[in-house]
């Protein structure tokens, strides 16, 4: 018996005898978490980026930064006594153990300032953006494509076969070890994502506040 793809729209039958997806969508779901999600690209974040860069010069030196800071160590440590772990021969969850890799693999070649800056640039996006991530692991998913962008050792080239041009490519985990080093970020900086993401917002909204009492007080003039 055959079947329709389950994504939204789509009228191809689906790749395997018990998937719910064609061969399109099944691919867009395990690369960005959700059948019909899109790639958050390094330009879609740079406003974002921007606005926790002038948070930083704002505010340098403050002890939020350092405590950050002291968390993503701590969470490499975490990754570290994993793999110590797996290198002994003991027990391990493979899924858990390639992301901790991955973790060790950003500490060892990026600086902890774009990490956490780049975690808190995804949470401002979907405070601001929600929209653009079609389900929770839609977003986990791309920030952690987008944190493992930080650094080339993921990167590969390929020539897109229509332009022939060459386009950087990055080598994809497991989704389940994707979502492990969503938890592992989640939990060393998602507060700090949530407070400066709602802290961008209410600045948002007083200063739209403040222009529509502003035009209010001008019609008082007409």
């Amino acid at each position: 018996m055959t079947r329709r793809c389950n994504a939204s729209g789509c009228q191809t039958m689906v790749a395997t005898e018990h998937g719910i997806y064609c061969s399109k969508h099944s691919a867009a779901k395990r690369r960005h978490g959700h059948p019909d999600q899109k790639g958050i690209t390094k330009h879609d974040l740079k406003t974002y980026l921007g606005i926790v860069h002038e948070k930083r010069k704002k505010h340098e030196g403050k002890l939020a930064w350092i405590k950050m800071e002291e968390k993503w160590r701590d969470l490499v440590a975490i990754a570290n006594g994993v793999i110590a772990r797996a290198n002994e021969g003991r027990a391990m969850n493979r899924y858990k153990r390639l992301a901790a890799i991955e973790i060790r693999k950003l500490a060892d070649h990026v600086d902890p300032s774009e990490i956490i800056d780049t975690v808190l640039a995804m949470y401002l996006m979907q405070e601001l953006e929600g929209r653009r991530f079609r389900s929770d692991n839609a977003f986990w998913t791309q920030l952690v494509r987008r944190v493992r962008g930080l650094t080339t050792l993921n990167a590969g080239v390929r020539i897109d076969p229509d332009t022939r041009k060459k386009r950087t490519t990055y080598s994809e985990l497991p989704p389940k070890s994707t979502l492990a080093i969503a938890s592992y970020l989640r939990s060393a900086l998602g507060s700090a994502g949530v407070f400066i993401a709602q802290m961008v917002r209410d600045d948002r909204e007083r200063e739209e506040a403040e222009r529509r009492s502003y035009f209010e007080a001008l019609t008082e003039l007409a």
